[in-house]
């Protein structure tokens, strides 16, 4: 029996949450016009505010991740998509999580940094809840492509955004730990077990993989000179880089070659 078409208001308000959102991000990040969000709050976002601080090519993935949001905006509005029950139950939680990354935005602006943690650790708990209905999902392309990439991309780059923006709070409000080399060494080993974790209960999606690896890359890079510089950590975070994107790959090779639990 065919499951009858979610109604209209909550699909349609997914949708203009979307736009909403993106275009806040972009205004709140300077893209069109104002301030940009790396100068803003005293320039705590710039690659030399503290020891974790990333390189700003690390932020050159937020054009594409909206992208993906857009694509799955429209995607949600299909026939298909609105017979699902998974995408009833993710709607929501999307809506959530895309008006608290306006938020983190919009709260670095107005120096309100509490506000912009609190937003970013909201966002990785609801994306984690996301996640967890997502793998019940019908695993056709156009669902892949519109939603497990989506949502597995957003995931793994708010992985990185919340330890990013507790250390450049720290760096605002001049505590020692933002400028303590161990800090930021016990921060990228924590941030990879996590990742490699999600990458097994996830099954080895590469897609959160390469999302959580890129701003990691870009803080070895960043370590390379200024007032941060550290060949240690640039060792550390690139060895992070590439444990990341390995985790996925040796999980699906071990689903593939281990033999079936009898």
């Amino acid at each position: 029996m065919t499951r009858p078409l979610t109604a209209w208001p909550v699909p349609l308000a997914t949708f203009v949450s979307t736009l909403v959102t993106t275009a806040a991000v972009f205004i709140g990040y300077g893209f069109l016009s104002g301030t940009s969000m790396v100068k803003a709050a005293q320039g705590i976002l710039s690659a030399d505010a503290s020891y974790f601080a990333p390189a700003l090519t690390a932020f050159d993935t937020w054009g594409f991740l909206h992208l993906m949001l857009l694509v799955y905006a429209v995607w949600q509005l299909t026939p298909a998509a609105r017979r699902s029950s998974v995408q009833e139950e993710i709607r929501p939680r999307a809506i959530t999580a895309f008006a608290l990354h306006a938020v983190w935005v919009w709260a670095f602006q107005l120096e309100a940094l509490w506000v912009s943690l609190f937003s970013s650790v909201a966002t990785l708990l609801t994306l984690l809840s996301i996640m967890r209905i997502v793998r019940t999902e019908s695993r056709a392309w156009h669902t892949l492509l519109s939603c497990h990439c989506t949502f597995g991309a957003y995931l793994g780059w708010t992985l990185v955004e919340v330890p990013i923006t507790l250390f450049q709070l720290w760096s605002y409000q001049s505590l020692a730990l933002a400028h303590s080399e161990w800090c930021a060494a016990a921060a990228i080993t924590l941030l990879t077990a996590t990742s490699m974790g999600l990458s097994y209960l996830n099954r080895g999606r590469l897609v959160p993989a390469i999302f959580t690896a890129w701003p990691v890359g870009a803080i070895a890079a960043a370590r390379l000179t200024g007032t941060h510089e550290s060949l240690g950590l640039v060792a550390l975070a690139s060895m992070a880089t590439l444990a990341i994107l390995a985790s996925p790959v040796v999980i699906r090779l071990a689903h593939l070659t281990l033999p079936p639990a009898r």
